[in-house]
């Protein structure tokens, strides 16, 4: 046993002491007693081993209180075990939910897309500063999604993509031992300038243990998608773990500080909370090394309890003679075995309090820095707010503001919930998951309250109970793990897309974890648990949450598992039935089934204006444009600004032949879109179906003027002005498209046609017998053919000696519904062939022209 301690006024017992709450044969020691071991001055650079003694005895500790290097790394072996025992089945699941969307559909993901765009677009591929943008800028995920990427193939492989997550999920799991060590330090450090204590090896191990197997990560960690959790986790661990190597009470190591700098703006550029990581290095820095809890005690108590020097005699602050403070609490009031220390009765000396310069420029530094990235990263968005749908948070558009309080309020319990009891893990909490909450004698607001209650006492618990520092310490960081990086995703700073989403709780269940490893070492402290039932109570609970991440796995490897366990788990989700049915649309045998899917989500939720839209779609399909045109009304009065909706409303009316409809949609749509080519194009058949030709001109010049290369819109113009007579015009821009393109036969064949309209039958023979050469198939060429043979009495072109190097030069060719399909020109592929919209379908600018 470590040699017994006593200062005046009270007495130091041993660490083993402590921890078994053995203080029987602890003397209490009256003021100006003399004793027979004087007290002891307090030096900061001195190492007061006695003080912090263990039991030689117990084979989990080094003298110093460390694990044996030995033990330390089997420890890590095992947590990465059960990583990999957790998640091993997750490594061949498909891509599922917003992976599509993310990743598989997102062109930022590809190496032909420059780091430019990266940088400049949000998570979903869309430009940062757009309105429609949801504003999650993360993009080191996305270039990690195009290493993934690489490393398969250059295809989306299953494999590459979840081991990036379980390899980041295990290297978080180890450094958690780490941090926990780091931040629940447990009494006065050996050498207060050299480092800070460390906790009890098995507090650590317990919390790395549990986060390495809760199934609450497999959200993050099962879903690709959600590796931006992962990752943004990885650094906001290295960069705490680095600032801690860096700071002393007396000193600071610069270079390491920028370097936890940097492994900030590094997690904050996977995922946006990684920011929260600043309000952490400052706790650290104010808790752990300025030790600030003392003197806050002392400061509140000082009516009642005034600090003690040495000698037991009042006094303010201590000082030694190099200017360091220190404080010695009065401890006689409490009993031996008073919960919430490793304390005996009497005055105690607590944390020093040094180098307040250091720590005041420290905190300047990273203060400056959160303020400076967190100002750019506000320009980023370009000054608009983001765009979320009202499905996937419908508490942020309550009217009543009472409601939108309490349900948020609520949504925290929700979340402590998982936390504590995650057997029911869902993917979806939209729509009616949580129902709002309108009334105060709503029976859900007594677990809102019992949880703030819950949480008050605990922060001032560790704040300004006497019950020493280094569990207060260790309680109020836990408290600021599970806190500080969950309050982005509370909706009580600024709102979220999202009520409740178990993957933002990757971080924050690291506090949840340390404060279950601190009640258990409490337990054992008090003599409630043996080392061996709290060893085996870890691995029961161990066991039970790596057996629920491997069942939950199953939900996340493919769609259709996916969406039917959404269903199975909250029957009412209207987002379920929504991504069900859009996963059964792509066999054309169950389209009726989806259908139903949707119409079923659209019952379940009104608003759903995606449910409409997605209707709106599958009648266009089915050509029942009535329908189409009926659902995108829908779609519009729940979301007037929806372009997609109001475009495709417009052409549900162009198909059926309802032009002035379509002409209102259209028109209002340019105002919001002015450079818009596609709508520009519907105007111009809207405009043709009304018979106002020369506006419809004026609309197919706009198309020139902002794509002044593209031939099709030089044939458009001609075809029109020629048949309003306006000849020389027609020619002319007939002329420009095989400038453009030389052997475009759509153009050949309507300047021929032009040729023969002004008699030019020798000429126009010419062009007829070319776009013979290059589309031997173009509607009505034959008829043209023989026309010109007749006047000219020229042969006409021999099909087996034809110029087979025309077919391939660069020429835009027209199948017989006027689709363009040459490869050069597919940028005009989904742009409709003016002839659809005409009276005639053959390519020409109208037969009454002949």
């Amino acid at each position: 046993m470590g040699k017994r301690k006593t200062i005046a006024g009270g007495t130091w017992a041993t660490k083993a002491e402590e921890e078994n709450g053995n203080f029987d044969d602890v003397r209490q020691v009256a003021p100006g007693e003399k004793t027979s071991n004087p007290p002891e001055k307090y030096e900061p650079n001195k190492a007061h081993h006695s003080s912090t003694a263990v039991d030689d005895t117990d084979p989990w500790f080094q003298e110093d209180g460390e694990l044996p290097t030995k033990s330390t790394a089997l420890l890590l072996v095992v947590v990465l075990l059960v990583c990999v025992a957790c998640y091993w089945n997750s490594l061949n699941g498909d891509f599922v939910f917003d992976d599509f969307v993310a990743v598989v559909e997102n062109k930022d993901v590809l190496p032909a897309t420059s780091l430019e765009k990266v940088f400049t677009s949000d998570f979903w591929g869309c430009l940062i500063a757009d309105w429609q943008s949801h504003k999650s800028y993360r993009p080191l995920t996305i270039l990690s999604f195009r290493l993934s990427y690489i490393m398969a193939g250059e295809q989306f492989a299953r494999i590459p993509f979840h081991a990036v997550n379980l390899v980041g999920h295990s290297l978080v799991s180890v450094l958690v031992y780490y941090v926990s060590r780091a931040s629940l330090g447990f009494g006065p450090p050996k050498d207060s300038l050299s480092r800070p204590p460390k906790c009890s090896p098995a507090v650590a191990a317990t919390t790395a243990l549990l986060y390495a197997s809760h199934p609450i990560h497999t959200d993050a960690v099962s879903s690709i998608v959600s590796r931006s959790e992962v990752l943004s986790g990885l650094f906001y661990m290295l960069s705490y773990l680095v600032y801690v190597r860096a700071v002393r009470p007396a000193h600071t190591d610069w270079f390491w500080v920028l370097v936890s700098i940097f492994c900030f703006c590094v997690a904050l550029l996977f995922k946006e909370l990684g920011i929260t990581v600043v309000a952490m290095l400052v706790a650290h820095d104010l808790v752990r090394v300025v030790g600030v809890l003392p003197r806050f005690r002392a400061w509140m108590t000082a009516a009642k309890v005034p600090p003690f020097d040495t000698d037991g005699s009042p006094d303010e602050l201590n000082q030694d003679e190099n200017g360091v403070d220190y404080i010695v609490e009065d401890r006689t009031n409490l009993e031996p075995n008073e919960p919430g220390g490793r304390t005996v009765p009497g005055p105690q000396l607590v944390w020093p309090q040094v180098g307040h310069s250091q720590a005041t420029l420290r905190l300047l530094v990273v203060v400056t820095v959160f303020v400076v990235v967190f100002y750019f990263r506000l320009k980023l968005n370009g000054g608009n707010m983001p765009n979320f749908k009202q499905v996937e948070n419908p508490t942020m558009f309550a009217e009543e503001r009472s409601t939108r309080v309490m349900t948020f309020n609520w949504l925290l319990v929700l979340n402590i919930r998982q936390l504590v009891y995650p057997v029911v893990l869902m993917a979806d909490y939209s729509n009616t998951a949580v129902p709002l909450i309108t009334e105060l004698s709503d029976p859900r607001n007594v677990g809102t309250v019992t949880m703030w209650l819950v949480l008050i006492y605990l922060i001032c618990r560790s704040l300004v109970m006497a019950s020493g520092h280094a569990i207060n310490s260790a309680l109020l960081m836990s408290l600021g793990f599970l806190i500080v990086p969950f309050l982005p995703s509370t909706n009580l700073i600024f709102p979220v897309g999202f009520v409740v989403a178990e993957r933002v709780l990757y971080i924050p269940s690291l506090g949840f974890c340390m404060l279950c490893a601190l009640l258990l070492d409490f337990l054992r402290c008090r003599g409630m648990l043996s080392r061996t039932a709290l060893a085996a109570i870890v691995a029961v609970v161990v066991s039970m949450y790596t057996a629920r991440c491997v069942i939950r796995n199953f939900d996340w490897s493919e769609q259709s598992n996916f969406w039917a366990a959404m269903m199975r788990d909250y029957p009412d989700s209207a987002k379920g039935h929504f991504g069900y049915a859009n996963l059964l649309s792509r066999a054309p045998e169950r389209e009726n089934d989806a259908m139903d899917m949707l119409h079923k989500a659209a019952t379940l939720f009104p608003d759903y204006w995606d449910a409409y839209n997605n209707l709106g779609d599958m009648y266009t399909r089915r050509r029942e444009f009535a329908k189409a045109a009926e659902m995108f009304d829908h779609t519009l009065r729940i979301h007037p600004v929806r372009y997609e909706s109001q475009y495709n409303r417009a052409l549900a009316h162009i198909n059926m032949k309802e032009y002035e409809q379509a002409f209102l949609a259209i028109d209002g749509m340019i105002e919001w879109f002015p450079t818009n080519v596609d709508l520009y194009q519907k105007l111009g058949i809207a405009l043709h179906g009304l018979e106002m030709y020369q506006d419809e001109l004026d609309a197919i010049s706009t198309l020139i003027e902002l794509e002044p290369h593209v031939p099709n819109h030089h044939i458009d113009y001609g075809k029109l002005a020629g048949q309003l007579g306006r000849l020389a015009d027609a020619e002319d821009h007939f002329r420009q498209a095989l400038s453009i393109a030389q052997y475009h036969p759509d153009a050949l064949f309507n300047l021929a046609g032009l040729l023969m309209e002004k008699g030019q039958m020798h000429r126009a023979r010419k062009l007829f017998v070319k776009v013979a050469q290059i589309a031997p198939y173009f509607p009505r060429l034959q008829d043209m053919l023989d026309m010109t043979e007749d006047s000219t009495g020229l042969p006409p072109p021999d099909d087996h000696n034809q110029d087979q190097d025309l077919r391939h030069q660069d020429y835009h060719s027209q199948d017989q519904d006027g689709q363009d399909t040459q490869d050069h020109f597919q940028q005009q592929e989904q742009a409709p062939a003016r002839a659809q919209s005409m009276d005639d379908d053959d390519g020409d600018w109208g037969d009454d022209n002949w």
